[in-house]
């Protein structure tokens, strides 16, 4: 094993145990719902696109969209990433900034034959995080009563994705003309929910110390398969046409319920006494979604992307979602790359690529007056070569801003701006499979 994958591996080993609990993204009411916000599925080149990649791939990167575009890589790649940055929460009455940086990705994919690639993925599936306070009175007496509900934890998904070219033809210089192929991403989800309302009566007293907290915690574990389906057809000596389709089938998430009651000397604080009430078998029955997507590039030079996704959240059942009125939603990405020369031995930033990309998402929330809430931002990146002098390896530094803003402020809605921030390692070794030569 080459000294880069040693490192990959290194930093495999490190970070694996990080990966289940960093799955916060900040302060979001919008987390309430189901199994709260599910995490973009892409890598950092794929997110700083305006997050395309159905049609989508250069064989450097891992591509967790399509799996059927894992035929491109032929190398031994190794992929990690993280994920944070800024966000401002606004509603009718108040404020809130809040930080963040969490582990985003782990990936490793190895060509297993010449038509068939697979990849080892690790990554957060959903997160919840939210907190909101109200006040009252407590029933039949004057005393006032303050009410926080929060809920934090997440799902984590480990992935097997498989991509294999059933139908190749070549020039007589091997190199493609057309080709066709298929791929199944296949995850096992599983990681805890918990949410809670935590009362404190004679909230304005000094005197009263004491919290009474209902918790659920959830602890969800299920199979998800997602098939792809991409196709490559050249178009002349230099450019490419691909076209690309995904299926997340509709599933079922299965799991366990514990309902207790907790006694506090703080809302956030442990627990003095714990009083179990029961633990049913739950599920949440997660939409489908359709996304398609085309691409035009020149390998390894420049490349435009266009991807649409339709997701039926209209069909999401059980989970917390009761009091939420649901609608289908759109969502729309448009990017493209550009790399000056990559073979350019003086100039660095020529072998360097640049990518930009715009995204515009309907949310499957409404406001009061049936308007769709809607999440737009525009986003930009590089992706900075590492190891220039070694030809078996290309290994890059990504970095990735997306400028964005979703919500809007109105009767019981938060209007969010944020500023998101992606970096990540790429390593690739072609040298990891080749046999050594005796002369």
């Amino acid at each position: 094993m080459s000294h880069s994958l040693r490192i990959a591996a290194v930093l495999l080993v490190c970070l694996v145990g990080q990966s289940v609990s960093a799955q916060r993204i900040g302060n979001s009411p919008y987390s309430q719902i189901g199994i709260g916000e599910l995490y973009y599925p892409g890598y950092a080149p794929n997110f700083t696109m305006g997050g395309v990649g159905t049609a989508y791939a250069n064989g450097i990167f891992i591509n967790n969209i399509n799996p059927a575009l894992l035929t491109r890589n032929r190398s031994a790649t190794f992929d990690i990433g993280f994920a944070g940055g800024w966000k401002q929460l606004r509603t009718q009455e108040a404020s809130q900034r809040n930080l963040n940086l969490n582990l985003g990705y782990l990936a490793m994919a190895f060509p297993a034959s010449r038509r068939w690639t697979m990849s080892l993925n690790l990554a957060p599936f959903s997160s919840v995080n939210y907190e909101t306070a109200s006040r009252g009175q407590v029933t039949g007496s004057n005393e006032p009563a303050q009410i926080t509900y929060r809920g934090f934890n997440g799902l984590t998904a480990v992935s097997f994705n498989n991509g294999v070219s059933v139908y190749r033809k070549e020039d007589k210089d091997n190199r493609v003309l057309r080709e066709l192929s298929v791929g199944l991403q296949t995850s096992y989800v599983f990681g805890p929910i918990t949410k809670e309302a935590i009362s404190r009566a004679g909230a304005d007293s000094v005197l009263t110390n004491y919290y009474v907290a209902q918790v659920r915690r959830t602890n969800y574990s299920d199979f998800f398969f997602k098939p792809g389906i991409a196709y490559r057809q050249r178009v002349n000596d230099r450019a490419y046409l691909n076209l690309g389709a995904t299926y997340d089938i509709s599933r079922t998430l299965n799991g366990n319920r514990f309902r207790s009651i907790q006694y506090r000397t703080a809302a956030d604080a442990d627990s003095l006494a714990t009083y179990g009430l029961d633990t049913v078998g739950v599920s949440t029955r997660l939409p489908a979604t359709y996304q398609f997507g085309v691409s035009l590039e020149a390998p390894l030079h420049w490349a435009v992307a266009a991807d649409v996704s339709f997701r039926r959240w209209s069909d999401l059942e059980g989970g917390d979602n009761l009091n939420f009125s649901l609608r289908n939603g759109i969502t729309v990405g448009l990017g493209g790359e550009w790399t000056p020369n990559i073979n350019s031995i003086n100039n660095y930033f020529s072998r360097s690529t640049y990518r930009f990309g715009v995204n515009y998402a309907q949310m499957p929330l409404v406001s009061a007056e049936g308007e769709q809430l809607r999440d737009m931002s525009v986003r930009a990146g590089v992706f900075l070569p590492i190891t220039p002098g070694d030809r078996r390896s290309l290994s890059y530094f990504n970095f990735g801003v997306a400028l964005g803003q979703r919500g809007q402020i109105g009767a019981g809605l938060v209007r969010e701006r944020y500023v998101n921030v992606v970096l990540g390692i790429t390593i690739n070794d072609f040298g990891w499979f080749l046999k050594p030569k005796i002369d």
